[in-house]
């Protein structure tokens, strides 16, 4: 058994093949990653030519590795000494076993290709996309979100606005409505407050 398994290896070109290729597919990928966490920045600080094999290097490196796994399935579905490795009489077990990966490999494959074709038209998408103009015109002023996250929402403007003019003229009613919670369905209560504190006195009206 020790002796066929070692012709099998001498004359396998596929297990070579597929860790080659496998190799130099990770090595860039893991330095890739490095200099990512290093420059904070995947897309568009990491080096360029990094960037590019680690997007670029799977066309040629992902087909000749699934071409060097097939071939070792296949010399491993043909040598004696694999198929007997359960016993005598059960060589059909074996080889259905080692035949199952490259019935799951056509189906498998593509898929696994395509998905870094998109993974590449994104990230090079992103690398040269133009930076986002600066506003222009009237722009909501930047606020923080619970998050953390900051966003242009015109929530807590306008209830600041809104309650500086209910304020002017009525405190309490000013407090309330930075305190309102349901701004979307609740606002109009408050506008209604305004126009009724405006109506009160020419003062008034011309205070809120």
């Amino acid at each position: 058994m020790n002796l066929s398994c070692h012709v099998c290896e001498t004359v396998q070109f596929g297990a070579g093949l597929m860790i080659l290729s496998w190799a130099f597919v990770e090595v860039p990928r893991y330095a890739f990653y490095m200099a990512a966490l290093i420059t904070g920045d995947a897309t568009k600080k990491t080096p360029y030519p990094l960037f590019w094999l680690r997007y670029s290097l799977f066309a040629v490196l992902y087909p000749t590795g699934i071409t060097g796994e097939m071939t070792c399935f296949l010399a491993a579905a043909k040598d004696p000494a694999f198929l007997a490795m359960l016993g005598e009489g059960k060589e059909s077990i074996m080889y259905y076993f080692i035949m199952f990966f490259p019935a799951i490999y056509v189906p498998g494959s593509p898929s696994m290709v395509m998905n870094m074709v998109g993974n590449r038209k994104s990230a090079m998408k992103k690398r040269f996309a133009r930076p986002v103009p600066p506003p222009r015109g009237l722009v909501w002023p930047e606020v923080t979100e619970k998050n953390g996250k900051k966003s242009r929402s015109s929530t807590p403007t306008a209830k600041g606005i809104l309650a500086a003019a209910i304020g002017s003229v009525n405190k309490e009613m000013g407090d309330k409505t930075l305190n309102l919670k349901n701004w979307r369905f609740g606002y109009v209560k408050f506008l209604k407050a305004l126009v009724n504190e405006q109506c009160k006195s020419e003062e008034a009206c011309l205070t809120a």
